[in-house]
């Protein structure tokens, strides 16, 4: 089966949810009242005082030293900066190795480079923006993608075209952008952003289910929450006079792109499973990817702050414990897992020199400004009290992530994850992962806590959508569906509510 959605895996994020210390009961919801840098290369950002002499509460970083590019903005426009950055890598390919130069490439590769790996049918897109705009919003942006104001209306920011095809069918594959860039709730655009309003559960159900559904709205192939979603939007489609000509014609150009499995099946065992998948998060190994037959959940997490190697020394960090389970060991080897899981049409271009704008544009980016007031001596308080109540003991990192991986008993949350790439008892993943340099951890690592600010959804699967639940104080709800469990993480539940709130203005002041 042709790899899709190959660029999705970026969601994967650098980073995971949890953390260790006391287990408490699993039906607190409220408690008393009680007084109470990260660059490889040329170094251009400001970072945190690189000492571990003791355990300290960590503190937001500073912001870039040299502003090279724009990553916050509430003018979209502005923020892309679009006529400086669409010759930077070419700049940058004919000698230009400039600091400035070179992360303007890596930010243009950040939007738009899709590593020739193959993606959703472009016939397809066109079709379904021309007749679902008004249910799938113009660029797909009801299912949390930002429509790209210099391109295309059928590829929003995050989707690009790519020089793999499926026979002679092009094709647009995910980048960066997709899941790394967003608006954030106080209104601004960011690169780095964890886009957890990304929906891409509805967005992989709405590809192909309308195609079938507006021949058999009955179709028993399909789930009653699909076929009611859908039900509207496809009566509304039909209706126009050229649907089924143009539908027709669509369906040819992909017949005629010279693979008959461009559409994958899911049963409905998998639609339901990817209809309680929240925004923000999926199953990245999943069809239509490599499918490593394990149902995992992953949000989306923010990129900002990947600690320096000068860092990960100086806290003792083994390697940078990418991805959820901290089985990638780097940045390099992360991107090697895209292109081989994406079946780049052109991977062996991809090594570490092709990849070197992108990782320094990524290093670079920093948590974005605050723009509300503090409570300084509450955030000095809660500052205290991390150190003080032990949660320090687990996010011990520069910004505040773990140094090592944990295990599920101690973090107490869904363990689902921990059979992700399927594997045997000695940790080696299994089929199409086996060539993956990596073994898999059988845990997770304590995520970067540095934009809470802006966060809405907390544990590696996404299923608590704010700190004051996490913290006990709201009810968090639950889940039957395997993988998307609540439960877990109930250090801070024991805790006066001053205590927590006084914690809680110190998470976001990070």
């Amino acid at each position: 089966m042709p790899r899709i959605f190959a660029f999705s895996i970026l969601i994967l994020a650098l980073g995971a949810c949890s953390s260790r210390g006391p287990r408490a009961s699993a039906d607190k919801t409220q408690a008393s009242e009680q007084p109470a840098a990260p660059s490889s290369g040329g170094q251009d950002t400001a970072t945190p005082e690189e000492t571990t002499t003791q355990l300290v509460a960590p503190r937001r970083w500073p912001g870039p030293a040299t502003q090279y590019t724009l990553d916050a903005s509430q003018d979209l426009g502005a923020l892309l900066e679009y006529e400086s950055l669409q010759d930077a890598c070419a700049q940058y390919k004919a000698g230009d190795d400039s600091r400035q130069t070179l992360l303007r490439c890596g930010k243009w590769m950040f939007f738009f480079e899709h590593f020739d790996t193959i993606g959703v049918p472009m016939p397809l897109l066109q079709f379904l923006e021309s007749y679902y705009r008004d249910s799938f919003g113009p660029s797909f942006s009801n299912f949390g993608l930002i429509p790209n104001p210099y391109g295309e209306p059928w590829l929003p920011l995050g989707l690009s075209k790519s020089s793999a095809t499926i026979g002679s069918m092009e094709t647009a594959a995910f980048t960066c952008a997709s899941c790394h860039f967003g608006q954030m709730p106080d209104g601004r655009y960011s690169v780095g952003y964890a886009n957890v309003q990304f929906d891409y559960g509805r967005f992989l159900l709405g590809l192909f289910s309308p195609l079938f559904l507006a021949i058999n709205p009955d179709d028993p192939n399909y789930i009653p929450q699909v076929r009611s979603w859908l039900e509207e939007p496809v009566a509304n489609a039909k209706a126009q006079s050229d649907y089924w000509l143009d539908f027709s014609m669509m369906g040819l150009q992909m017949l005629g792109g010279g693979e008959s499995n461009a559409m994958p099946t899911l049963t409905l065992e998998e639609q339901e499973r990817i209809w309680h998948w929240p925004p923000g998060t999926m199953d990245f190994l999943f069809k239509p990817l490599a499918d490593d037959g394990v149902h995992t959940v992953s949000r989306i997490i923010s990129l900002w702050n990947l600690p320096s190697a000068q860092q990960r020394q100086a806290y003792a960090m083994p390697h940078e414990l990418l991805s959820w389970s901290a089985a990638a060991e780097s940045l390099n080897a992360f991107l090697d897992g895209f292109v081989m899981i994406g079946q780049s049409a052109h991977a062996d271009a991809w090594n570490e020199a092709a990849y070197k704008p992108l990782k320094e544009y990524i290093y670079s980016l920093r948590t974005p400004e605050l723009l509300s007031d503090l409570d300084e001596a509450k955030v000095e308080e809660g500052a205290a009290l991390f150190v003080s109540t032990g949660c320090v003991d687990c996010h011990a990192g520069p910004s505040g992530e773990g140094i090592r991986v944990f295990d599920f008993e101690e973090v107490g949350t869904d363990e689902a994850m921990r059979w992700i790439y399927n594997p045997n008892e000695e940790g080696e993943p299994c089929c199409e992962f086996a060539d993956l340099n990596f073994t898999v951890s059988f845990g997770l690592k304590a995520p970067r806590l540095t934009g809470i600010e802006n966060q809405e959804r907390f544990l590696h699967n996404g299923t608590v959508e704010s700190l004051e639940a996490l913290f006990c104080m709201q009810n968090r709800g639950d889940s039957e569906v395997d993988a998307l469990k609540s439960d877990g993480h109930w250090m801070t539940c024991d805790l006066s509510v001053a205590q927590k709130r006084a914690l809680m203005a110190y998470l976001r002041s990070l």
